[in-house]
């Protein structure tokens, strides 16, 4: 494996990990993800080939010791803070937490426009009403919603039926159960 190509696969995974390390650290103090970053900067500066692949390979070791290091272990190997997770998994991610506050996932947007995502089609796996008469829907998804407004449908819920949930305004979603009219609605899982 050339040097140039090692340094593109260490510096990916370096970036598309590290960066999400670091912005969710909250203590002032560096973490093993901003020292591995520190490294492999400084490994870039080495003018001798021989020397700059010897540091590369230093660090990408150590990033794979702590990626196997155990759980509780009494120092964190520099690895253990370094997530790698592709495009497809964020996205996955996002459809997944449909409903919730997104803002701290932008940290994995690195510059381009994130996906809008304002509608889910799924399908409806448990209903019932609560003791005020709002339904609870548990959803194939595994999200799981309760109504918010004082809206009746003419046919309940069951298991089965199928759900388009949309945003609203101001935070708020609406959900079509089976075509019927839209209810207000809330994620509460």
């Amino acid at each position: 494996m050339t040097s140039h190509l090692r340094l593109g696969l260490t510096a990916a995974l370096i970036l598309a990990g590290g960066v999400g390390a670091l912005a969710a650290a909250a203590a002032p103090t560096a973490t093993t993800a901003a020292v591995a970053i520190q490294r492999m900067i400084a490994c870039h500066a080495k003018p001798e080939d021989h020397d700059r692949l010897a540091c590369y390979d230093a660090v990408v070791a150590d990033l794979i010791g702590g990626a196997q290091a155990e759980p509780g272990a009494d120092k964190p190997a520099l690895g253990s803070d370094v997530l790698v997770i592709d495009r497809e998994q964020v996205r996955a991610a996002r459809r997944q937490a449909f409903g919730f506050d997104l803002s701290a996932l932008s940290v994995f947007d690195r510059g381009e426009k994130p996906e809008t995502l304002d509608r889910v089609s799924t399908t409806v796996e448990r209903a019932y009403q609560q003791g005020d008469g709002h339904w609870v829907l548990d959803m194939a998804n595994g999200a799981e919603w309760v109504q918010t407004d004082e809206e009746k449908m003419w046919r309940n819920p069951a298991k089965g039926s199928k759900a388009e949930i949309r945003k609203a305004a101001i935070g708020s979603y609406f959900i079509n159960i089976d075509g019927q009219r839209a209810i207000r609605a809330r994620r509460v899982k």
